[in-house]
């Protein structure tokens, strides 16, 4: 019987060993894979520190995006001479859990969501000193966490449709230390406060949230920072359609790899997101600049009860962005933007891929293609594109298109002033076409344009698919 008992203990043994040697090669095969994805896609490259003179301006979410997307590149910055600025578009005030933590509450009041939003003010400017950056260097916009993408939307764009935050209760910035107190909740003003500060500072380099960051507030975030320089370039300012653009990314699924402390570790970007036209560079980090980071990270003390592990896991030897030029497209040209990301628990609306085509003359044509699954209640894809008008007011079409129809909302000035702006053609679980005068592209020379299209279920992005700055040629 022990004879026996033994042999079952070694199988199990030699077994266990088994297991591990396939596990340990299959990590293995698979971290191969990813060098050579990212090899073949160009992630050699390094990016060059700011250095003296350069002016840096790192424009983040929520409070703690900034020293997680950018705690090392501050620091290297700043030790070059560059200037470095930092804009944070909402206070987060919305994270419930950190509220319901710190008051020891269950009801939780508008004036707790308030104090929240206070409270991680400081622990940005207390962050950011540690880091190198001064308070005079700090903007806080105010907007609403949890806001943003419905002001992008052209229902909460104008002033006289604005947006309520459903945690403080507030439709204006209800905070004193503010970039502009009580700006509206809109898009415009989103819009308009940002241009304010742009010129102010007139960047040459601008870091934020990367446009497949599916953290809703974040993929909106990038949306109306490049749509704000977009705008300022239109209307004559040359520096700001030289100013070079880098995303970085915090929330994208099992992203990074290993999650947790891991602080001599290299940060890849997902595979996904590395094809062969992406442009991810590295910023190597001394260990030193690396262990400081993470102590700027400890101190947003309000996020370590729920998201520490993640705040951890994105302290690395280095720091990824991904350069995010402005795309061109001529005559009898189409651009395209593809999606990789295959979240198995999200079922949500999935957009394969969107083609922009500018046929020669004044319409352009767009091919839309959906993943064909069936579509839950309040689902829907979005089609955006924005222009501007002679006296540089923006052009807004928008088409949202679900399994109850399609509806088409227009900002004015624009095409669908002067008649139906688009025919869709197409299913929801299939290809649209959409074709149309939407664009206003007749008059020679080029036209900028910002293009964005997204999956969403009750405004929560499931599919942050495209959004681009595009330069389309005429003639």
């Amino acid at each position: 019987m022990a004879r026996s008992t033994s042999k079952r203990a070694q199988l199990a043994i030699v077994l266990a060993v088994v297991a591990l040697g396939v596990i340990v090669s299959a990590r293995l095969a698979g971290e191969r894979a990813w060098r050579r994805a990212l090899r073949e896609a160009g992630f050699a490259a390094e990016l060059a520190p700011p250095g003296p003179g350069s002016r840096v301006l790192i424009v983040a979410p929520h409070p703690d995006d900034e020293a997680l997307g950018c705690g090392g590149l501050i620091q290297q910055a700043r030790a070059n001479g560059a200037t470095v600025s930092v804009a944070l578009m909402t206070n987060g005030d919305a994270s419930e859990w950190a509220t319901l933590l710190g008051e020891r509450q269950l009801r939780l009041s508008s004036d707790a969501f308030l104090r929240l939003g206070r409270e991680r003010q400081q622990e940005s400017l207390t962050a950011l000193e540690f880091l190198g950056v001064a308070a005079g260097d700090v903007y806080f916009l105010g907007f609403p966490n949890g806001g943003l993408v419905p002001m992008w939307r052209p229902e909460h764009w104008g002033y006289e449709d604005t947006y309520r935050s459903e945690h403080t209760g507030a439709a204006a910035v209800p905070y004193e230390l503010a970039f502009i107190p009580e700006a509206p909740y809109c898009g415009r003003e989103v819009v308009s406060s940002f241009i304010q500060l742009l010129e102010h500072l007139e960047p040459d380099m601008v870091f934020v949230t990367h446009p497949r960051d599916v953290h809703p507030d974040h993929w909106a975030t990038y949306t109306f920072t490049r749509y704000a320089l977009a705008t300022i370039a239109v209307r004559g300012n040359d520096w700001a359609r030289k100013a070079k653009v880098y995303g970085y990314l915090v929330h994208y699924p099992r992203y990074p790899v290993p999650k947790g402390k891991s602080r001599g570790l290299e940060m890849r970007p997902p595979v996904e997101l590395a094809g062969p036209a992406s442009r991810w560079l590295t910023l190597p980090l001394q260990p030193e600049q690396a262990r400081r980071k993470e102590d700027a990270v400890r101190r947003y003390r309000s996020q370590e009860p729920r998201f520490d592990r993640l705040l951890r896991s994105l302290v690395r030897a280095n720091e990824t962005f991904e350069e995010l030029p402005i795309l061109q497209v001529g005559p009898d040209q189409e651009i395209a933007w593809h999606s990789r990301d295959r979240r198995a628990k999200l079922k949500g609306v999935e957009v394969e891929e969107v083609v922009l085509s500018k046929l020669g003359g004044p319409d352009a044509h767009v091919r839309v293609s959906c993943a064909p699954q069936p579509q839950p209640p309040g689902a829907y894809v979005c089609f955006d594109i924005r222009s501007w008008d002679d006296n540089r007011a923006p052009v807004i079409v928008t088409v949202y298109l679900s399994r109850v129809g399609t509806s088409i909302r227009a900002i004015r000035p624009g095409p669908a002033d002067k008649g139906p702006p688009v025919q869709v053609l197409g299913p929801l679980d299939g290809l649209y076409e959409i074709r149309g005068n939407m664009l206003a592209l007749g008059e020679p020379g080029a036209r900028d344009l910002f293009v964005s299209c997204w999956g969403s279920i009750r405004d929560q992005i499931t599919d942050p698919a495209a959004i681009s700055w595009v330069t389309v040629e005429n003639r």
